[in-house]
């Protein structure tokens, strides 16, 4: 089944790259399956030459299916971050730092400012600088399944389960969105935060888990707003007296130091300072085409409802952390 895949790939003409992204996650899936077999068998040795071989083949197919959709140009990279990165080579690269042509929070535009000094086509270098993220996020899913399975192939089959996602795939390879560079963070604090559940620590193991845990959530809401959504399981860790209070302001801390370069660099600090409630001004829509409650409610004016959202969200918020730690839940 891998060899077919890797056929059609290389036979594949259909010019959009669909027919090779199929074979190659057709065969991606073969490899799965050898993988799952030998897991069925119970292999339980720490390194092994056959896993070690299967990884190899899965991370080359990975990246196969990531280039076959390189080329592809689509509204986010026409609209924005090709219009960007094209702002920034034509600028000197990071000397464009203190230019206004971003409105959002600049860690991404970090990561551009970093590509352009590759000698690479535009679109590749936006995807690139996104996609390297794809694999972060793997290691950090990795990281914590390894927590409860110290031996075997089932952490490997959670970073392969994570790099061919469809959405994982499509999200920085095809659309050169940047959502997994967010997410990528979010999951190091959470393997974080789960090694605070491990069972003899230190006062100082504790301590240092936990803050690095605030720091890594930090970081994620630094690139994106809806890392906030996050807020449930922070607010457990805080109420299970596993972390301090202090904790939390490591969260603006790490915020006001992601944007301190685009500030030194010539930016207004609280044009920087209050970039999401600017663009939240910015989109009132009470819904971006995602399922929600507010379809129901289509045909209302937008500031009709959004207060009574927002509230519902922190009264359930707060129900649910409360039930949790009456119930004594483990997480």
């Amino acid at each position: 089944m891998v060899m077919f895949g890797v056929i059609v790939f290389v036979l594949e003409g259909d010019g959009d790259g669909r027919g090779s992204l199929v074979a190659l996650m057709t065969g991606a899936f073969g490899v799965l399956l050898v993988l799952d077999y030998f897991l069925q068998e119970r292999m339980k040795m720490k390194t092994n030459v056959g896993v070690w071989f299967f990884v190899l083949v899965l991370v080359i197919l990975s990246l196969l299916v990531r280039w076959s959709l390189f080329d592809k140009e689509m509204v986010d990279y026409n609209n924005y971050f090709g219009k960007q990165y094209r702002y920034i080579e034509a600028h000197g690269g990071f000397k464009a730092l203190g230019d206004k042509f971003y409105p959002d929070s600049p860690l991404h535009v970090y990561i551009l400012m970093a590509m352009s000094y590759f000698p690479l086509k535009d679109v590749y270098a936006v995807k690139l600088g996104f996609v390297l993220f794809d694999y972060l996020l793997a290691f950090w899913v990795y990281k914590i399944v390894r927590l409860k399975y110290k031996v075997g192939v089932v952490p490997w089959l959670a970073f392969f389960a994570v790099i061919f996602t469809p959405t994982v795939v499509v999200n920085a390879s095809l659309l050169s969105q940047f959502d997994v560079v967010s997410v990528s963070f979010l999951f190091a604090s959470i393997y974080f935060f789960a090694r605070l559940s491990t069972s003899g620590l230190s006062a100082g193991q504790i301590l240092k888990y936990g803050a690095l845990g605030f720091v890594m959530f930090g970081v994620a809401f630094s690139v994106k707003p809806q890392a906030v959504f996050f807020i449930l399981p922070l607010l457990f860790v805080f109420v299970s007296s596993k972390v301090r209070w202090y904790n939390f302001l490591l969260v603006p801390l790490i915020y006001v130091l992601s944007i301190m370069p685009s500030y030194l660099s010539g930016r207004s600090f609280m044009k920087l300072l209050f970039v999401y409630p600017d663009s939240a001004d910015r989109l009132k829509a009470m819904k971006r085409s995602g399922a929600s409650v507010y379809h129901l409610i289509d045909k209302l004016p937008s500031h009709s409802y959004n207060g009574l959202g927002v509230l519902f969200t922190i009264v359930a918020i707060v129900l649910v952390v409360f039930l949790l730690f009456y119930k004594k839940v483990i997480l």
